[in-house]
C-alpha cells in the first residue's frame, strides 16, 4: 500500500529507527498455560500474511515489494523478571519496546514473556508499523484472547477464515488511485502546499536540531469531564472522531502561531 511504501522509505532514510514500534502489553494474572499461548500467536500469524510480510525492493527499482512468507514460527522470549522493583521493569519494557526491526529480514512481530512471580506475567507484543496500527493491535488482542482459550479447551479452530488479506487492500488501492483520479488527487495537493515553506518555525525554547533526535519527553494533562463531555457532543454533531477534533484545536493553535 502507499502507506507501507511512505513507511519503508523512512525506514532506508532512518534504518533500524524504533520511531515506528507498535508495542503493547498486557498484564497476566493467574496460571499461564504458555504451549496454550505459544499455539494461540501461531494461530494469529498463520491468520495474518501480514504478519508473515517483509518488504524487499522490487525486480528492477527501487521500491518495496511485499514478500508474505507461507509460514513463519515466532518464539516467544521468556525473561525472569522476580522480585524487581516496578521501575525495573518500566524500563525493560522500554528498551524490548524499542529493538530495531529489519524489514527485509523480519520477523516484524516479536513476542516477549516477563516472569513477575508464579502466576504473575506480563505479556510484550511489538510490531512494527509497516505491518499493524493502533487499531490492528486491539483486533491482534482480542484474537490472541479467543485463540489461547481455544487451545487451552483443545480447539484449534475458534476463528474463522479471513475472505481478504491486506494485500489484497493493496492492490485495490494501487488500482483505484492511478490514472485520473491520482492526477487530480495530486494537483489538488500540489495546489493546496504550494505557498507552503516546508517547515513550520515555532517559537520554541531551544533550536530545532539539525538532525531529529526524538529525544523528548511526554506531557499529560487532563481533561474535565463536562469539557470532555462537550468535545465527544461535538465529535457527534460534526459526524467525526474525537481525534479529528483535538486534531483540529491542535492545527488551529499551529496556525494562530
Amino acid at each position: 500500500s502507499f502507506a507501507q511504501q511512505r513507511l519503508w522509505f523512512l525506514d532506508l532514510l532512518e534504518p533500524g529507527s524504533p520511531a515506528y514500534n507498535f508495542p503493547v502489553a498486557v498484564e497476566l494474572d493467574g496460571p499461564l498455560d504458555r504451549q496454550a499461548l505459544a499455539a494461540a500467536i501461531a494461530d494469529l500469524v498463520a491468520r495474518h500474511e501480514t504478519l508473515r510480510t517483509t518488504f524487499s525492493p522490487a525486480r528492477g527499482g527501487n521500491a518495496p515489494a511485499q514478500i508474505i512468507r507461507p509460514d513463519l514460527k515466532i518464539d516467544i522470549e521468556v525473561i525472569d523478571f522476580k522480585n524487581n522493583e516496578w521501575d525495573d521493569i518500566q524500563r525493560e519494557l522500554g528498551r524490548l519496546s524499542q529493538l530495531p526491526f529489519d524489514l527485509q529480514t523480519g520477523p516484524l512481530l516479536r513476542a516477549h514473556l516477563l516472569e513477575l512471580g508464579k502466576d504473575r506475567h506480563i505479556l510484550l507484543l511489538v510490531t512494527h508499523h509497516i505491518v499493524s496500527d493502533g487499531w490492528s493491535l486491539g483486533i491482534l488482542l482480542n484474537e490472541l484472547a479467543a485463540q489461547y482459550r481455544a487451545r487451552q479447551s483443545g480447539d484449534a479452530g475458534a476463528l474463522p477464515g479471513l475472505p481478504l488479506q491486506y494485500a489484497d487492500y493493496a492492490v485495490w488501492q494501487r488500482g483505484w488511485l492511478s490514472g485520473d483520479e491520482l492526477q487530480h488527487q495530486l494537483q489538488y495537493w500540489s495546489t493546496l502546499l504550494a505557498d507552503s515553506s516546508g517547515v513550520l518555525e515555532l517559537p520554541t525554547d531551544r533550536p530545532r536540531p539539525a538532525e531529529q533526535t526524538f529525544r523528548g519527553a511526554s506531557i499529560l494533562r487532563m481533561l474535565n469531564p463536562d469539557l470532555h463531555k462537550q468535545l465527544q457532543q461535538l465529535a457527534v454533531r460534526q459526524k467525526c472522531t474525537l481525534y479529528m477534533v483535538l486534531l483540529a484545536a491542535f492545527d488551529v493553535l499551529l496556525g494562530r502561531w
